[in-house]
């Protein structure tokens, strides 16, 4: 979508994909052989949490992009900080639903 966006040309698009696909590949790769990481906490955590978490981001990245557009804020700045203001917003609320209503995660009965 970014690249779309922003560069509006598809072989830049694909070029995009292919580079972050490749990162984000070769960035498991180095975690997995880094022997001293607790599994527990950081990526390991965030890679459990990821549907749940992408549920609650996605509505509140496109309510704080919508508003901070109509402020006049470059798109480069309203990606930013839609993207750290909705992780944050949205590890507070999984945090909460997860204690209140855990079924609705799929871990009935499961507290941490």
């Amino acid at each position: 979508d970014l690249a779309g966006r922003y560069l509006g040309n598809p072989p830049f698009y694909l070029l995009d994909a292919l580079t972050g696909s490749i990162a984000v590949l070769s960035s498991s790769r180095l975690l997995e052989k880094i022997k001293t990481i607790n599994r527990d906490r950081g990526v390991a955590y965030l890679g459990k949490k990821t549907i749940p978490i992408f549920v609650i981001h996605k509505p509140i990245v496109q309510v704080l992009g919508k508003q901070l557009s109509r402020v006049g804020i470059p798109g480069v700045v309203i990606v930013l900080v839609s993207v750290v203001v909705a992780l944050g917003i949205s590890f507070v609320a999984y945090s909460i639903i997860r204690r209140v209503f855990p079924e609705a995660f799929g871990e009935a009965g499961i507290h941490e």
